[in-house]
């Protein structure tokens, strides 16, 4: 059948969420489809669509064990090092103000950067300003 997809149409739903997640500048380009390509493939791989979920059931199950609440303990702590967070300011997941809120976890030396025209993928949609910002954030 001309046209058809070597995947038969699977894929679509998760492409559908990286399109409404990325910024639209980012979604239209030639990378964005390239991207879509790669995580497409990836799914494939056999477990590791059981293994993208373990983070979740992992969080619910341990909220009953001695290692979620060693991890509650841990993650509780605000940390002694530098912390960069970065977001873009068009990401529908992570929105400027709950990630601006939590400053207070992050610790003194907290810095956010919020990326103008970024949505939830900042490291794909603009990777030269992400490499400029942990460079800039290294200690000398």
């Amino acid at each position: 059948m001309a046209g058809a997809r070597a995947d038969g149409g699977r894929g679509r739903g998760r492409e559908r969420y990286l399109r409404a997640w990325a910024a639209p500048g980012w979604a239209a380009s030639d990378d964005f489809a390239a991207a879509a390509l790669r995580y497409r493939e990836a799914i494939q791989v056999p477990g590791t669509a059981h293994c993208s979920m373990e983070y979740y059931r992992w969080a619910a199950r341990s909220q009953l064990r001695a290692e979620g609440r060693r991890f509650a303990a841990a993650v509780a702590r605000v940390p002694a090092v530098p912390v960069l967070q970065v977001l873009g300011d068009l990401d529908p997941c992570v929105l400027t103000r709950t990630a601006a809120a939590g400053h207070r976890w992050a610790g003194p030396e907290h810095r956010l950067h919020v990326m103008s025209a970024a949505g939830h993928f900042p490291h794909e949609e603009c990777p030269a300003v992400i490499t400029r910002l942990l460079l800039d954030s290294l200690p000398a």
